[in-house]
């Protein structure tokens, strides 16, 4: 009785409110704290006129959607800011590779990124360099077209889901912008709903490790869970009728929820925009603690760990969640203290290597998606190959060699730039 009175029971530690349910949170996760800040508000680098959406990669880079400076900012996971030219403030446009007013930022396992360029009602998709790829969407509620796409995410598969705000649905697409599904009442026609698989202004999205996904609804003032193939799997808030009626203050309701996010331990984290605070969950909706001032009762503020607006919210590859605000014009990361840099090169095992009349093939597993590279000093031309499955799956890539002769071949497995594993073998060239 005394430990079911614990876990019941809510403690103010500190502007952070917890709920001390050990059987609620993963028992393997250590408890999240604050860990950094950084960003002001400007037209500079590293400073913010609206942050919004927000994505790290397997490198530990951190892109910003900085919406009203119609830019994207490119950061170290501690802050520094990384000028990068392609994404610069510019003025609103409709020209390919420009944006008008992006909110939502997106990266998969290899470091291409998505942009929702929200006011030009199209997904734009760019190397991590930022050479544009090639773009999809246009102003509509066909399948496949958008009216004022806001969230995105790419899940474990490498399909990018994206938020059609207006259209009050959630579409999904292959990595390349092949439509896969439309969801949402009606089929995904723009009628708003509340029903489960309905949506009304679905704003953030997020995918877990299984591929299910976490949608945030703005005006229903709840989160739904998808499963891979758009089916609905549950949903948490006060849900219901939608509505103002649905509102709530209470851990575990929400005040126009914006944004999901799920870290390394499986906990959700969501930005409770309204209630001037973020909440955590398990993956089944149970509330866990809450992040905020006055032990998260709404009141708004500026300093560590409290909020004004929180937007954006997004995960690195250890677990560490990083929190954009509108009115504070800043990031905030949440995490372990202590715990590792979030660089996680995929794992590769390399399973042949066959030379045969002057070529060298090679197959390999990655862990994660990857791009397989193999180099050396007898390599003349190396064709890379991209596996983006969930699994990583079977990778290869074909060299042409120099001659004959034992060699040393470098076999490097890339994830986003700054995070790869190498493999060397020696090999005897015939």
């Amino acid at each position: 009785m005394a430990a079911r009175g614990a876990i019941r029971r809510l403690l103010a530690i500190g502007g952070i409110a917890v709920l001390g349910a050990a059987a609620a949170a993963p028992s393997a996760a250590a408890d999240p704290e604050f860990l950094r800040t950084w960003g002001q508000i400007g037209t500079g680098p590293g400073q913010f006129r609206l942050p919004d959406g927000l994505a790290v990669d397997t490198a530990g880079t951190v892109w910003v959607a900085d919406r009203d400076n119609n830019r994207i900012q490119k950061f170290t996971y501690t802050g520094k800011v990384q000028p990068f030219a392609p994404f610069k403030r510019t003025h609103l446009t409709s020209a390919r590779g420009h944006f008008n007013l992006p909110y939502g930022v997106a990266v998969n396992g290899i470091g291409e990124l998505y942009v929702a360029d929200t006011h030009n009602h199209r997904i734009q998709w760019f190397t991590p360099q930022g050479k544009l790829i090639k773009t999809w969407g246009r102003l509509g509620n066909a399948p496949g077209e958008f009216n004022t796409p806001r969230g995105l995410t790419v899940d474990v598969f490498g399909n990018v889901w994206v938020a059609d705000h207006t259209n009050q649905r959630v579409q999904k697409f292959s990595y390349d912008g092949r439509l896969l599904g439309v969801f949402g009442a009606h089929g995904g026609d723009g009628t708003p709903g509340s029903g489960p698989g309905e949506f009304f202004e679905p704003r953030g999205m997020y995918s877990d490790a299984d591929g299910n996904i976490y949608v945030a609804e703005m005006v229903n003032h709840r989160v739904q869970v998808l499963r891979n193939d758009g089916t609905f799997l549950r949903m948490w808030g006060k849900g219901g009728t939608g509505g103002i009626e649905q509102v709530g203050s209470a851990f575990g309701e929400f005040r126009l929820p914006y944004q999901t996010a799920v870290d390394a331990d499986g906990r959700v984290w969501v930005t409770d925009t309204d209630n001037e605070r973020v909440q955590v969950f398990t993956r089944e909706g149970v509330f866990v603690k809450a992040f905020g001032a006055h032990g998260a009762d709404g009141t708004i503020g500026s300093l560590p760990g409290e909020f004004q607006k929180p937007y954006g919210a997004a995960a690195d590859c250890v677990g560490n969640v990083y929190i954009t605000e509108q009115e504070n014009r800043r990031v905030q990361v949440f995490g372990e203290r202590g715990g590792p840099r979030p660089v996680c090169p995929p794992r590769m095992r390399v399973r042949s290597v066959r030379v045969s009349r002057g070529r060298v093939s090679v197959a390999a597993v990655c862990d994660r998606p990857c791009r397989l590279i193999v180099s050396g000093g007898a390599v003349r031309r190396s064709t890379e190959n991209v596996v983006r499955d969930r699994d990583g799956g079977a990778v290869g890539a074909v060299a042409r060699t120099r001659g004959a002769g034992r060699s040393r071949l470098v076999i490097t497995a890339q994830g986003a730039p700054g995070a790869e594993t190498t493999v060397r073998r020696v090999v005897v060239l015939r």
